[in-house]
């Protein structure tokens, strides 16, 4: 039977029996729909499996199979292999440009989106929209790097935070702030990207 917990995992966002905003992985790790949509990729953090829509007990039934009121919050991710997701690295000729900023930070996020070519203006709205919230939220973004030469459809981001634990915290903490949200909107509503990959990095440069 269902516990039914009543939190979000990731933002902490009231999910009571009777809300049709949560759902669950197959050990019922509970999220709300954006959570689970937009920062995890709709994909579980704990298990790595795929969430469904959770039941609605009926009220008859509550009473003598209450939801549970055990909260349940953890800061989540999920790292990508780069080397199993095929993921190309930007082609940076001069690594001292960054190393000044990136030094003091010992986690980078490397971000490969697939985009649409002709969504290119939308996107790059879209990168000037994050640089400014990645710095707000205590990160330290290094830039969106869009096509030129060759492919026409791959751009990719690199930011860096202090450490795995900030970078969670910023991710949970930008699940609820409105700018945050509306940049999500702002691309889901334009379609200028088709899918991306995320993955982390440690940096060494000497």
């Amino acid at each position: 039977m269902l516990v039914l917990r009543p939190n979000c995992e990731c933002c902490d966002k009231d999910l009571p029996p009777q809300s049709t905003e949560a759902v669950i992985c197959s050990f019922e790790c509970t999220f709300c729909t954006y959570c689970a949509s937009t920062v995890l990729n709709a994909t579980c953090p704990n298990c790595a499996g795929n969430f469904v829509p959770r039941p609605i007990r009926p009220a008859a039934a509550l009473v003598n199979n209450p939801a549970s009121t055990e909260r349940v919050l953890k800061a989540h991710h999920r790292v990508n292999n780069a080397a199993e997701q095929n993921i190309t690295e930007p082609s940076i000729t001069e690594p001292s440009i960054i190393e000044e900023d990136i030094v003091e930070h010992t986690v980078a996020c490397y971000l490969r989106y697939v985009i649409n070519p002709n969504k290119l203006a939308e996107f790059e709205h879209y990168a000037k929209l994050w640089i400014p919230l990645v710095n707000q939220f205590g990160g330290n973004h290094l830039g969106y790097f869009l096509p030129s030469e060759g492919a026409n459809n791959i751009a990719l981001a690199i930011f860096s935070f202090p450490s795995l634990a900030a970078y969670e915290t910023y991710r949970c903490n930008a699940a609820k702030d409105n700018e945050c949200i509306a940049a999500f909107e702002y691309a889901q509503t334009t379609g200028c990207i088709v899918s991306y990959e995320r993955s982390f990095l440690r940096p060494v440069f000497s």
